[in-house]
């Protein structure tokens, strides 16, 4: 390239500049006026005019400003470096390169990265004689060269096409250059640019200056080529590359270098996967494609089956890279299968699954999803047989490849495969020994489960029992580990048999709601309550409730306050009928408790609690005791009670429509359950009268008027605790405050459902009232 043009481009480059302020005059003093930036711009100063060595200790600290100051340096340091670094010496010319290789790394605008391209330019210009080392330009080229690449990346479309004419220029150039990193250069930035540019311009301009370079007499230049080859293909129609580029690529895989050979697999891999799902073609995916993965699953499965310690490094790599890529291309073959082909593929892939080469294991362990989406229909069993043998491979990278892809694996297996083998390996990807391979599992653990068994399935017992046998392993790593566990554990509670979360499950949270830290202790009570939910019989719930929930009120104030948290999320999931029958009471209790941290939180419930508890005594009286509270700290959380609870008013028809919706949900998932007849019954009779009680509030045809809303009837007993809280009133006073409430009301929707939670208590207290009647009698 010649002086003339980088200058040309340079003069280009002038109206990106526009808006940097320089080093002298009214910018220079408006900088001035901040700390932080004059320091960027005396940094900016030594680049200009300083000596060499405290030019190298600017460079060295420019990561430091891209972390603390990013702006001013964009706009001040970087295009005083652009301004001078071609006039630098070699040595610090190569630390300019490396500090430009930490700034293309963030975020650009397509002026800055346009600016750093053509600077780079003018270095590799004046380079050419200055260094004798062969080795020491070759680094050169690849450092400045890179620095080229990654900032045209960050160059927009319209920006990179309106200067398309200078860049090119220089493109042309390097490619009739007898320097082979220059042509090196050429290649690499066709690729560059092709995911900047429009597909037509890729397609007039990109494209006939890569595929004279596909035919250098350098190595190097064709390998770079080739990767070239993988983007500009990518945006191209597919009769292009059957056209122009596949001819290339059958040359390319008969090259007698193997790394021409791997690269131009990779080539293909990358545009057949971009072109899978946009523009499928049959004539490229069947009649072009699968002969040669033929050919190349052959060679895999032959290489494979020996010991890879004694193969020569080209077999080796050509090896690893099949392995990279086979998954992709396999997947790609899924729509035009020929006979015979699924079985050479599975024979391949198998084979390098099972050699003692750790990067080609990983590669394998890395397609494993594709396969199975592909091959589960005729070969679930081998790709299960695979799934466990990988769970227990040697190298912790191949585990962790597997165990972060396992629930997608298992969801294409889970038909046509071995559950117990995949089973076994969710096992041993949870036991081990490295603790980020157990995270990984963790990501998906409720996906997976979801795969292996489904909601209702009666082999579901028997498939978890073992898994879940070892899963208490997870709650004893480290608190992240134990809050990601609980979460996923609070995802998959429907699909768990009751008698696995009561054996298994609930003991495990429960250990987890008195041991972890706060973040611990969240997350698995409300995978507790959530778990509540899926004990159908009533007189099992309430008794499941109090051998776990309830009795964390056994413990330390900080077990009282989980406690409250888990009611709090059972306020959201259950519906005021439930809610009341199973955790009100029991949460009202600690207004009486000695902790005020333990009150104090009970204070902040109050207001969300008295939409469904504003028919509970306990709920009166806790209030009452809150309001006398000697703690500073409670009291200020009662003065907000009634800020608090208007707020709600203000959506209480939405607060009752959630409520409804909840009630029918509960009704839905409790009725028609086996040995469960009388509770669906009188969830049925729930419906049905709340029903009845909605339509009843409508006005009729002719005049009536409506009667008082929930709305209403809550600011009535509002109003009734801001009369009792400004008197003052004592204990006593309470009962008659809770008359006059009751009487005031009207037959409002929540009256509705409050006279329905009376029959609907669980049965053994029901006989219990029954027996104290007959007594009576």
């Amino acid at each position: 390239m010649g002086m003339g043009d980088v200058d040309g481009l340079r003069e280009s480059s002038e109206s990106v500049r526009m808006g940097f302020d320089g080093v002298s005059g009214d910018g220079l003093s408006e900088l001035m006026n901040a700390e932080a930036i004059y320091s960027v711009q005396r940094m900016a100063e030594l680049l200009a005019v300083g000596p060499d060595s405290e030019r190298e200790f600017v460079l060295f600290e420019l990561q430091q400003l891209l972390d603390h100051c990013l702006d001013d340096t964009l706009r001040v340091l970087i295009p005083t470096l652009c301004d001078n670094v071609a006039s630098w010496e070699v040595e610090l010319q190569f630390r300019a390169a490396e500090a430009l290789q930490q700034v293309v790394g963030v975020s650009l605008s397509s002026e800055v990265a346009w600016m750093i391209t053509v600077a780079s330019y003018r270095v590799l210009e004046h380079v050419e004689g200055r260094i004798e080392d062969d080795l020491d330009r070759d680094a050169f080229y690849e450092l400045w060269g890179g620095t080229i690449n990654d900032a045209l990346l960050q160059v927009s479309r319209m920006f990179s096409e309106e200067r398309s004419d200078d860049i090119l220029r220089l493109v042309d150039q390097g490619a009739q250059s007898d320097i082979i990193p220059v042509r090196k250069l050429a290649a690499k930035v066709l690729g560059s640019l092709a995911q900047t540019f429009s597909p037509t311009a890729v397609s007039s301009k990109l494209l006939p200056r890569a595929l004279p370079l596909c035919s250098d007499s350098n190595i190097l230049v064709r390998g770079t080529a080739a990767e070239s080859l993988a983007f500009i293909g990518a945006v191209l129609p597919c009769v292009v590359t059957e056209v122009d580029l596949w001819p290339i690529f059958l040359v390319f895989l008969d090259d007698g270098d193997a790394r021409i050979r791997a690269t131009t697999l990779r080539t293909i891999s990358h545009i057949l996967k971009a072109k899978y799902d946009i523009e499928p073609s049959e004539h490229l995916f069947k009649d072009l494609l699968i002969p040669i993965l033929l050919q190349w699953a052959n060679f895999a499965r032959q290489w494979a089956q020996e010991d890879q310690r004694t193969l020569d490094d080209d077999t080796y790599l050509l090896l690893e890279v099949i392995a990279e890529v086979f998954g992709n291309l396999t997947y790609c073959t899924a729509r035009y299968v020929k006979l015979g082909f699924r079985k050479q593929a599975i024979r391949a892939y198998c084979a390098m699954s099972t050699c003692n080469g750790p990067l080609i294991r990983r590669n394998c362990s890395f397609n494993l999803p594709g396969m199975a989406a592909t091959l589960s229909s005729k070969y679930g069993v081998e790709l299960s047989n695979i799934v466990e043998h990988f769970s227990r491979d040697t190298d912790a990278e191949v585990r962790g490849i597997l165990a972060a892809g396992l629930h997608v694996t298992v969801t294409q297996l889970y038909s046509g495969g071995r559950v117990d083998k995949l089973i076994s390996a969710v096992t041993n990807l949870l036991q081990d020994d490295h603790p980020a391979v157990r995270m990984l599992v963790l990501e998906h653990f409720a996906e997976t489960i979801g795969a292996v068994v489904k909601e209702g399935e009666p082999s579901a017992l028997r498939r978890l029992t073992p898994l879940l046998e070892h899963v208490r392993f997870l709650s004893q790593g480290e608190w992240r580990s134990q809050e990601r566990f609980a979460d996923q554990l609070g995802d998959c509670v429907n699909l768990i048999p009751q008698t696995l979360l009561k054996e298994k499950v609930l003991p495990i949270l429960l250990e987890l709601c008195e041991t972890g830290v706060c973040p611990v202790r969240r997350a698995a009570v409300k995978s507790m309550v959530r778990s509540f939910r899926y004990f159908r019989e009533p007189v099992e719930r309430e008794h499941i409730v109090r051998q776990f929930w309830a009795r964390l009120a056994e413990g330390t104030h900080i077990d009282r306050i989980t406690m409250l948290e888990g009611g709090r999320f059972a306020l959201e999931l259950f519906s005021s009928v439930l809610f009341q029958s199973l955790f009100a009471k029991a949460m009202l209790d600690f207004a009486n408790d000695p902790v005020p941290n333990v009150r104090l939180k009970l204070a902040l419930l109050l207001p969300d609690m008295s939409g469904a508890c504003e028919h509970v005594p306990e709920f009166i009286m806790a209030y009452g005791t809150l309001l006398q509270d000697d703690d500073i700290d409670v009291k200020e959380a009662m003065q907000t009670h009634h800020r608090r609870a208007g707020k709600l008013m203000q959506v209480a028809t939405q607060l009752e429509r959630e409520d409804r919706k909840k009630l029918e949900e509960e009704a839905k998932l409790y009725n028609g359950r086996k040995n469960n007849s009388n509770f669906a019954d009188t969830w049925t009779k729930v419906s049905e009268d709340v029903k009845t009680k909605i339509d009843n509030l409508r006005p009729t045809k002719k005049g009536a008027t409506k009667r008082p809303s929930g709305r209403a009837a809550r600011k009535m007993e509002a109003d009734n605790f801001t009369d009792l809280n400004s008197r003052g009133s004592s204990d006593e006073d309470l009962p008659a405050m809770q008359r006059s409430s009751s009487s005031s009301r009207s037959s409002s929707l929540k009256d509705a459902i409050a006279d329905i939670a009376k029959t609907i208590r669980p049965r053994e207290r029901r006989s219990t009232a029954k027996q104290e009647h007959e007594g009576t009698g």
